[in-house]
């Protein structure tokens, strides 16, 4: 394949070295490699990941030129394969115009498989790190059980932890259940636990449940905007309490990019 990679982070530079080693003929644009003027048109793109337009742009935090999307449009090939996460209007009015085959990340149940694991293991080292000692014999209040949240749930119980699942849905509720965790509907949630984490993007955490967590505990927000921990309440309460976006780009960025490579395999088979 002939891909051209636009902006990104690591990932993206992990993304072209691997899809180099496999034989594919790649452009990395807004890496210190190609730049706008040099750029070559294809038609098989992929887009800034976990966000392919912001403000009009294609988030690049390496480049030494910004990366306006009306710009990285002249690039797409009319009918191109464009794997492009949550595009934005300019790119939206691009892909529709040329007709381009658009495949989000997001809608992939693979790539989303393969993308909680960096996820959950992220996680894990942010706990880590900040409570500065073992995980092991503490108990973790987690909010929600999808694909992130069942990934670092089994984790945290082979590490030791006595893990409680909080979830609106019966069918994550017994999902959990089966997988040997003890689950309780979010709206009973709150009791003494050492660790909470939230994977839920919507606002399930507040006073009552950070009250009631332990003396010392932290409370660590996995969820994307509007977030799920009130972090005011927290601070005001002296939970220590934050948040981490993007850890498979920060924490594990190669293994990051070979799910999107697989992806790009597996839609171009």
């Amino acid at each position: 394949m002939q891909i051209l990679i636009v902006g990104g982070d690591m990932r993206h530079t992990h993304l072209a070295a691997l899809a180099r080693a496999r034989g594919h003929d790649v452009q990395l644009l807004g890496h210190h490699e190609t730049t706008l003027s040099d750029a070559r048109p294809a038609s098989e793109i992929v887009m800034p990941f976990p966000r392919s337009e912001e403000d009009g742009l294609a988030p690049a935090p390496f480049s030494r030129e910004a990366l306006p999307i009306a710009a990285v449009a002249e690039l797409i090939l009319p009918g191109a394969r464009v794997l492009a996460a949550r595009p934005g209007p300019l790119l939206q009015k691009c892909l529709q115009d040329r007709r381009c085959v658009h495949k989000d990340p997001n809608d992939v149940e693979s790539f989303q498989l393969r993308n909680a694991v960096p996820s959950a293991e992220g996680a894990l080292y942010a706990l880590l790190g900040r409570s500065g000692a073992c995980l092991c014999g503490k108990t973790c209040l987690l909010t929600g059980y999808g694909r992130i949240a069942r990934a670092l749930a089994l984790r945290l119980r082979a590490l030791g932890v006595e893990v409680t699942v909080a979830a609106r849905s019966a069918a994550d509720r017994a999902r959990a259940a089966g997988d040997g965790l003890r689950a309780v509907p979010l709206a009973g949630m709150a009791g003494p636990y050492a660790m909470l984490v939230n994977t839920v993007p919507a606002p399930v955490v507040g006073e009552a449940e950070l009250s009631a967590l332990l003396p010392g505990a932290m409370a660590l927000d996995l969820a994307g905007a509007p977030y799920g921990i009130d972090l005011q309440a927290a601070g005001a309460l002296g939970v220590d309490a934050w948040r981490e976006p993007g850890l498979p780009g920060r924490f594990a960025p190669r293994t990051a990019a070979e799910a999107m490579l697989e992806l790009l395999e597996e839609e171009g088979a």
